[in-house]
């Protein structure tokens, strides 16, 4: 099983342990009626994007994520299909990644731009686990100790909201040639867990679900031992938009 294909194997788990994204990102995303959303893991963004008013259609490469997704988003329609070899079927305006372009290999600029109307807007979406200085939870410094225990290398510096160590997707989209008018957005989001949910999310995580399961459980003790009461954790989530050409 390839590393992108484990989320799958957690769908009902991902449709309730994953946030959703800010406002200010659903915002930003370029306006335009008709949405193709690529690797839409449960249908996070694509409630959002239907509450909006658009009218999305889906590419999942998950079988289980697939059908959660057209539960939790019925009004949307979801294609089972792995998008780099998929047939696009008409075109969009928009074009809408979120959290899983990394997951695509090279093929999937070329892919977007085939999926868009001319002068149609492709929009990605990642996040980033980051400490705004003065406002971190203490909680992810206790569990660097862990990860150290567990074999895995501690974080020695903790990444800012306004760190260069996120991709640079300007560069990355100017250089294939097939899009303008790049442009970032950048929101620091918050949010707040349970030790429970917390777990929850870990289990979503493709690094985790591919550890062995005593990896899992230790990681999962440690947490309900170290948190004390809510964790609060932030997330950069970066938003990069660009304009088709031709």
């Amino acid at each position: 099983m390839e590393l992108r294909e484990t989320f799958d194997t957690v769908a009902e788990l991902y449709a309730r342990a994953r946030p959703s994204y800010p406002d200010e990102i659903l915002d930003a995303i370029p306006s335009g009626d008709d949405m193709l959303e690529i690797a839409c893991g449960a249908g996070q963004l694509t409630k959002q994007l239907l509450a909006r008013g658009r009218r999305v259609t889906c590419v999942e490469l998950g079988p289980n994520l697939a059908r959660v997704a057209q539960r939790e988003a019925p009004d949307a329609r979801v294609i089972n299909a792995n998008f780099e070899t998929w047939e696009v079927e008409g075109t969009y305006d928009v074009v809408a990644c979120a959290t899983a372009w990394a997951w695509i290999d090279e093929r999937k600029y070329r892919q977007a731009h085939r999926a868009l109307r001319p002068g149609g807007r492709l929009a990605i979406i990642d996040g980033y686990h980051v400490f705004p200085p003065g406002d971190e939870d203490p909680f992810f410094r206790q569990m660097q100790e862990v990860y150290r225990s567990l074999g895995e290398a501690p974080l020695d510096v903790w990444p800012t909201p306004d760190s260069t160590d996120t991709a640079d997707r300007v560069a990355e989209i100017e250089a294939t040639g097939l899009f303008t008018d790049v442009s970032e957005r950048r929101v620091v989001q918050e949010v707040r867990y349970t030790p429970a949910s917390y777990i929850d999310v870990l289990g979503t995580f493709s690094s985790n679900l591919a550890k062995p399961d005593e990896y899992r459980h230790t990681l999962y003790a440690a947490v309900r031992r170290l948190a004390k009461g809510e964790i609060r954790k932030h997330f950069l989530v970066v938003l990069w938009t660009a304009t088709r050409i031709g």
